[in-house]
């Protein structure tokens, strides 16, 4: 199922995408300075995971990121309106 991350809920999140395509939404970057999240997908089926912005803010200079079946990252805020891929 979809949902929001937030600065209070774990910062590790193993999303599996068998059952359906999942969107997660991010908080504002500006938030929290430096804050990580860390999203690792764990099924190789067709649908898709998407972390998608809140707001205007970017993700890498886009407005969303899709993982690949199996593909892990983090992202980090600055503070202001990105978030960064580390």
């Amino acid at each position: 199922a979809s949902f929001t991350v937030n600065i209070v809920y774990p910062t590790f999140y193993l999303v599996d995408c068998t059952s359906g395509n999942i969107v997660i939404t991010l908080v504002n970057a500006d938030s929290r300075a430096s804050f990580n999240f860390k999203f690792k997908r764990i099924d190789s089926s067709g649908n898709t995971l998407t972390i998608d912005r809140s707001g205007s803010d970017l993700i890498d200079g886009a407005t969303s990121q899709t993982l690949a079946p199996l593909e892990a990252f983090t992202i980090t805020s600055d503070g202001g309106t990105n978030w960064w891929i580390t």
